[in-house]
């Protein structure tokens, strides 16, 4: 064969041109290396734990036991506990509202328009009333005790990240008996921190 007949020929010219396009694609194939190294980066783990506080309260029931008693001609005591949760070393104060129906210094339980008069207290003894701190002779209780703050809300108290207890004391002082039926007040109760 001459050299004319060959690169003429249909079936040479296929093959010759399949040839060439493969030889292109695999001059374009990359070449992958080995690694030889290493490449190296870090990252920051953050945490924020802010300050926080709840609180949850026990109702307070004053049950008269004796017929004098129910006639308010003796006095009637009880208790609610508070549970005050707040984040360790985060410093708290506690206040009790004046209620819906009096003052703090004279809460009042009420059916209707008929009030019976009651107060809350940071002691057993019934002697420091227990409120807002910013009414003078109320105090607000701090980490399961109170402190008389006179005219300013104290501070003091500290959270630990587990639940305090805190004793809200009622008393229902002699006085004249209304008639018979429900008495009722609502306390609101504040966490400071």
């Amino acid at each position: 064969m001459n050299k004319a007949n060959v690169t003429n020929s249909p079936a040479i010219s296929k093959t010759l041109l399949c040839a060439i396009a493969a030889s292109a694609i695999v001059g374009s194939i990359p070449f992958v290396a080995q690694a030889s190294g290493t490449a190296n980066t870090s990252f920051n783990a953050t945490l924020t734990l802010n300050a926080a506080c709840t609180v949850s309260a026990e109702n307070m029931t004053f049950s008269p036991g004796s017929n004098a008693q129910n006639n308010l001609s003796a006095v009637i005591d009880s208790t609610s506990n508070l549970s005050v949760l707040c984040t360790n070393t985060t410093p708290y104060s506690v206040s009790l509202g004046a209620g819906a129906n009096g003052t703090i210094l004279q809460r009042q339980l009420k059916s209707g328009s008929v009030a019976v008069n009651y107060n809350l207290y940071a002691d057993a003894v019934h002697s420091i009333i227990w409120g807002d701190g910013a009414t003078a002779g109320s105090v607000v209780g701090l980490n399961g005790s109170a402190i008389n703050t006179g005219s300013t809300v104290g501070t003091g108290g500290v959270g630990t990240g587990n639940p305090q207890t805190l004793t809200v004391y009622g008393e229902v002082a002699t006085q004249a008996a209304p008639a018979p039926g429900t008495y009722t007040d609502n306390i609101a109760v504040v966490v400071n921190f």
